[in-house]
Parts: C-alpha cells; structure tokens; sequence
C-alpha cells in the first residue's frame, strides 16, 4: 500500500479534530450525582396517609393501632424545576428507593456513612441547579398495598443547589408523620462548575502541562504557558524572534542566529575584520575593504612598516609605499647607509655594515640586536644540591646551602668546623651532613638533649636521683670554679693552672711563644690585649712561693710558710 504524504497529513488533521470534538462533549456533557439521606422517621399512632392502620385494627381507647408497627422505606423522585409540583410525569432526573429502615419511628442522625439511609442519583447532564424532589415515606408490609406497599407521609420541595461536600437538611411535617432528610449535589472527579460540566483533569504530556484548581481552572505547571499549558517557556532573555523552544529553559536557533540567546546573526564564512545585522553579511570594519573584509586599506596605520623615520603613504588595499629619511633606503627604511658610524652597538659589541645595514658581535654575556640583552646564564640553572642561582653581567652566582659550596654547589661543606656538637666526643663530616658522637648522657643531632639516666637503674622499689652533687666535697684547686655535669664534674681552672682539678701550674711556654722579661716574667701572645701580648709569672718559684726579680737577671723566692728551699720546693717538716 503506497500512503502518500498529503493522506498522511489528512488523517492527522482528522484525528486531532476528533480529540477536540470528544473534549468539548465531556465539557458540555457534565457528570455527578445527586444524593439523598433519611435522618429521621417519627410515625406516632403508626398509620397511613388514609388513616388506616399499617398493620391489624385500632385500639378502642386511645385509637393507636395494635399488632406490628409499620415497616417504614422510602421513595424518591427527582425531576425538573416545577413552580406547582406535580407527581404526574416521569422522575426525568433519576428515582430510587431505600430498604426498610425501621418501624414507626426512628434516627439514624448519630449514624456515619450509613448506606441504607442513602439514595445516589447519578446524572450525565449538566446540572442545572434547580429541581423538584418529590420525597415518599411508605410501609413495606400492609397486606393492602400490594408490590409498592402504602404511603405513610408524601413530602414535594422545588429549590436550587449548587454542587458542594455539605449537606443540605430539609424536613417534612405531615398530619400523619414527621421525617428529616439532607440533601448534596457533587460533581464527578475532573467535573467542576455550577452544572458539573467543566472537566478538568491534570496532565503532564504532549496535550499539556498543569494541575487544576479547586474551580477547575487549568494551573500550568512550571515552565509552561497557553491556555492548554503546552507552550513552552523558553530560556529568560531568549529572542522571540530568532529563536524558540520545545522544552523549558531552552533556546534553539533559528538558521542563521547563534548565541546563548540567538541574538547574535552568523557572518559570511571568511569574514575577517567584518561584523553582520543579518545572518550570511560581511560588513567590514573602518580602514578594511573586499568581499570578505580581508583587504587592509590603512596599512600604513595598522602595520607601521616604514623604519628609522621614514613617511608611509597608502597606495591601495594592503598596499603602501616608504619615503625614506637622508641616511636609509629599502622598502621600509630598514637599510642604513654607513650605520656603523652611529656606534649602535651596545656593551662592547662590534658593528658590521652589511646589506640589510649592519650587524652587531656582541660580547661575552650580552646579545639581542644592539647587543643590549643580558644573556642570563642562570638559565638553565647551573646550582646543584638546591643552591638559588644570581645572574650576573656575564657570569652567575650560586647561594648554596649550608651543608654545600663551591661555584656550582658540588663541593661537600665541613659541617664540623663551625662546633655543631655540644656534648660529644668528636665531630665527624658527612657528605651533605655531620655526626656527633655523643658523650654518655647525651643524645640529639648535636648531644645536646640530656638522657633520663635513672631509666631502668633502680631495682627493688629503689629510687633513682638524677641531681647528684658531684661538687661536694670542693676537687677543685686553686680558686677554680666547680660546675656539674652528666656523671661527673668540671673545673673551671685560671690561666695559670691546669688539670682535673686544676692543681698542675700550666707551663704557658709549652703550648704558646713565650718572650722571657725577666727572671720572674714571661710576655706570652693573646688575642684579649691591644698589643698582642700578656705579662705572665715564669712559675719558677713553684706553686708555693712568689718571685722577686734581682738586678742583673736574678730572682729570689719569697717562701711560703712550711717550705723553703731556692725554688721553695722543700718542706721544713
């Protein structure tokens, strides 16, 4: 079967033609239901509307009726708006009947959703608010009535009612008895409207977008607009003129546009130095020409070719033309005549005339044209071992870390000549580093963290001191200060004396250059005077006599008391 274009397009037209129709007949069509509730009966005597008992004879004294009480139902006949009511006629709006509810007399108020009491008359039609309702109540059981039984109490009411969730209460007071009822109209689900007959029912797909109000009032959803909510709203700032949408917060070009908004138009393809107000122009900027805007017709202004002072006239599209200066020549100017003679070579560079005007030799540590260019040796960096390299005029300096030195940062530093070592036997380089050898007590990279040397020495509950006076009992001689230290003690001995204790007299011309002034004093070289030199005793007496120096180079001991002797080196005991 071959299905041609235009059938197509036929068939769709119909059946979009078809849905409107079917939509447009559920609007006017209307659907819901009238509703109807028995609250009350009261049938004192339990009679007929003919005054005859509903069941057996009378009572002669006070003329109620005896045996069974009425078994009491109701009839309900829901027609159009009559000013005088009138039973005759068809129930146009729908009729219906409840079971039996009771005898002669009842309630059923307290009762909640009780759907014995309750008649439901369905409608498809929209409702058109007034009515008339003609309302029976009847005995099921009198053996008279046969198949519809005998009125008890007939109640007409003609009003308007609108739809609504709440009840109406209408009651009806008859010779014979008295009965309360309420009535509803309500529309079906998507119906709203006085007469049930707006439909509305939410969507979300191609034929819409929205929820509906309490009125049935299409409530679009988010991002939609119309009046079926199924125009979309495009993307804020979106131009409405060349550009559109099928979903939300879209924007899609139309030929021709671009842009987040599609407010930009496409150029010519190859447009250069043009611009466009409608899509496919080239509309060149100032100073450019030709069909694709690529032609520069202020070269001159744009380029600057002409060199060294030279004039520059436009002659045409990317065309131009150099006047030169007295002293230049070439199409630019670019050619010197004698260039040399202005020494343009910079920082000891040497010129050389050649045809395009001169070059330059540059010196060491220089290049660039004129020769005025720092060559930076610091690149790439020379320094080793982290070492920050300093560029210098030709030449670089390398700031080495401290455990590095030499020009390039190779050469290993002695850590150990500036001391590291606090408490340590010896100080040993490394490369790159140092190690001290720590004195017992001692740790750290340079000993100076004091161990805890009580640790794991006492046993049996015995209790460990660390703060022992090794300075108790005085060691140290001869005026020398005593000091603790880890395990042991130190002196501080004077100059003049030497040793653990600093009871040995130091012999000053054994280390250092002595100069003898006399027989009594020694002059011995120091850093601590101006002259370089200090006065010191020859110790030639001993450390029990002091000396007097004689003329012609002799001395005398001046003996402490106990000893004697020429250098007061015997005892008188």
């Amino acid at each position: 079967m071959i299905l041609r274009l235009g059938s197509v397009v036929d068939v769709a037209v119909f059946c979009f033609h078809a849905l409107l129709l079917w939509f447009y007949a559920k609007v006017a069509e209307g659907t819901g239901q009238f509703e109807l509730e028995i609250l009350s009966m009261n049938n004192r005597n339990g009679e007929l509307l003919n005054g005859q008992c509903c069941d057996g004879s009378r009572i002669a004294g006070d003329r109620k009726c005896r045996m069974d009480e009425c078994d009491t139902y109701f009839k309900v006949c829901l027609k159009e708006y009559q000013s005088r009511v009138s039973a005759a006629g068809p129930c146009s709006f729908g009729s219906g009947s409840t079971p039996v509810l009771g005898g002669n007399g009842f309630s059923l108020k307290s009762s909640k959703k009780n759907e014995r009491s309750r008649i439901v008359l369905p409608f498809s039609f929209a409702w058109p608010r007034s009515y008339t309702l003609i309302v029976e109540a009847l005995d099921a059981n009198n053996d008279t009535s046969g198949g519809d039984g005998q009125v008890i109490e007939k109640a007409s009411h003609s009003g308007m009612i609108n739809p609504s969730h709440q009840w109406q209460k209408l009651s009806h007071n008859g010779p014979i008895g008295q009965f309360e009822y309420q009535i509803r109209v309500s529309c079906d689900e998507h119906y709203y409207g006085f007469g049930c007959n707006k439909f509305c029912r939410p969507r979300d797909e191609f034929f819409g977008h929205y929820t509906c109000d309490y009125n049935g009032n299409k409530t679009c959803l988010e991002g939609w607009s119309g009046l079926e909510c199924n125009t979309p709203i495009c993307r804020q700032g979106c131009s409405t003129e060349h550009g559109h949408c099928k979903e939300p917060d879209d924007c899609k070009c139309l030929y021709g546009w671009q842009g987040q908004y599609c407010d930009q138009c496409i150029p010519h393809p190859g447009c250069v130095q043009g611009t466009c107000v409608e899509p496919w122009q080239c509309l060149c900027d100032i100073h450019w020409g030709g069909h694709l805007c690529d032609k520069d017709l202020n070269f001159c202004g744009t380029k600057q070719p002409c060199l060294n002072g030279g004039t520059c006239s436009n002659t045409g599209p990317d065309k131009y033309q150099c006047s030169c200066v007295e002293g230049y020549s070439g199409v630019t100017c670019q050619r010197a005549e004698h260039a040399c003679l202005s020494n343009p070579c910079s920082n000891g560079g040497s010129c050389v005339e050649d045809t395009q005007g001169y070059g330059c030799v540059c010196g060491a540590g220089w290049s660039g044209p004129s020769c005025n260019i720092n060559v930076d040796e610091c690149s790439p960096n020379p320094c080793n071992h982290g070492g920050t390299c300093q560029d210098l005029v030709h030449g670089y300096k390398c700031h080495c870390p401290p455990q590095w030195t030499g020009k390039t940062c190779r050469i290993d530093a002695n850590e150990c000549d500036s001391k590291p070592c606090v408490n340590a036997n010896s100080c040993r380089n490394l490369i790159g580093g140092y190690f001290c050898e720590c004195v017992a007590g001692w740790t750290g990279l340079n000993c100076d963290i004091n161990l805890n040397d009580c640790k794991d020495q006492c046993r049996h509950g015995g209790t460990c001191r660390l703060d022992i006076d090794y300075c108790f009992t005085n060691p140290c001689q001869n005026g020398a200060l005593c000091f603790n230290v880890a395990k042991d003690y130190y002196c501080g001995c004077s100059e003049d004396y030497e040793g653990k204790n600093c009871s040995h007299l130091k012999d000053h011309c054994h280390t250092t250059t002595c100069k003898v002034i006399d027989s009594c004093t020694v002059a011995v070289g120091t850093n601590s005077t101006p002259g370089g030199e200090r006065y010191m005793s020859s110790n030639v007496c001993g450390p029990r006599g002091r000396c007097r120096s004689q003329a012609g180079g002799q001395f005398s001991c001046d003996c402490q008391e106990g000893f004697r002797g020429t250098y007061c080196h015997e005892s008188k005991t």
